[in-house]
């Protein structure tokens, strides 16, 4: 069965087997993000558990930068087989990235989440937690259901990207003016129009993408306090405050992305057809990439404190459970 293959036939419409798969994909995050509309758990105290990663952030700076360190190298060495993929005769060797990453890579990270609990606790972060083995069967069960649903949510994005390979390989001698007319046709005659489409849908296929990450960040933390469920319920709140230290915590790196994309999508989207009459002028990507490249840089040191805020949030969930559970 292809992808592409007709399903069925919906008002003298072909309804193919890859719009089927986004349509369920898009209905399953519809019924998540509903759930967690609904949710009536009691709520989290965002601007405290925020606080609480802030003043440990800062106590424990060196010892954070020190951790990131870590999880960066070994996340580099989960990745290193990838190195194959660029030899035609061991790309089969790229496979090993994936048991190296699940029985390595996560239960490192999920020994980092430890670590953010005990330096919410006044403890140093960067410690021997990092290289424990004393959960690594349960780090690896968990780990294993994160990256088995993560897939889900990047249905609707991996099918509107091979969806528009396939519109444009399917057409014959595709070149730079027959794409705009594409962009045209696909705006109903507005070239403006088509890319503020596409890229409007391209946003929101992103934006679920991102959800599933925001969705599933707790999981780790909570396993760090003994039980994986203990978010269940919360899962709203703490995907907005992922969210919301994402863009706080990581301000730098946006205004760098805002200003590459200002500087490289917005003239386009003013003037589509001066793009192939050198009429637009798009500054050089080397130069873009300086921008973004300073942006990331400067975002570097507060990487820890996005995933904290996710550890404080969790933390939060524990300390008002066992706060009933005594009453």
């Amino acid at each position: 069965m292809r992808a592409e293959a007709t399903a069925f036939t919906l008002f003298s419409i072909d309804i193919t087997w890859m719009h089927v798969i986004i349509a369920l994909a898009a209905l399953f995050v519809h019924a998540v993000l509903f759930g967690l509309v609904l949710e009536k758990r009691p709520r989290i105290d965002l601007g405290k558990a925020l606080g609480a990663a802030e003043k440990s952030w800062n106590r424990h700076f060196t010892a954070f930068l020190k951790m990131m360190l870590v999880e960066f190298c070994v996340m580099m060495i989960g990745l290193a087989p990838l190195i194959f993929l660029f030899s035609e005769n061991l790309r089969f060797l790229a496979f090993l990235s994936y048991p190296i990453w699940m029985l390595w890579v996560v239960p490192v990270r999920m020994n980092a989440a430890a670590a953010m609990q005990d330096a919410l606790s006044g403890e140093s972060p960067f410690s021997c937690r990092l290289i424990s083995l004393s959960r690594w069967r349960d780090q690896v069960v968990c780990g294993y259901k994160r990256m088995a649903l993560l897939p889900l949510w990047a249905i609707p994005l991996g099918g509107g990207l091979y969806y528009a390979y396939r519109v444009w390989r399917g057409t014959d001698e595709m070149d730079a003016f027959s794409t705009l007319q594409a962009v045209q046709d696909f705006g109903n005659g507005d070239v403006k129009a088509g890319l503020y489409y596409l890229l409007g849908i391209l946003g929101v296929l992103i934006l679920i993408l991102l959800i599933g990450f925001a969705f599933h960040s707790g999981v780790r933390h909570a396993l760090a306090l003994g039980n994986p469920k203990l978010v269940n319920g919360h899962h709203g709140m703490i995907a907005f405050g992922w969210f919301l230290s994402s863009i706080v915590f990581m301000l730098p790196f946006w205004i760098a992305l805002a200003i590459v994309l200002f500087k490289w999508i917005l003239p386009l989207l003013n003037d589509p057809n001066g793009l192939f009459s050198n009429a637009v002028h798009i500054p050089r990507v080397r130069q873009l990439l300086m921008v973004l490249g300073a942006g990331v840089l400067l975002t570097l040191p507060f990487l820890p404190l996005r995933s904290l805020a996710v550890a404080s949030m969790v933390r939060r969930i524990k300390e008002r459970e066992v706060g009933d559970a005594a009453k």
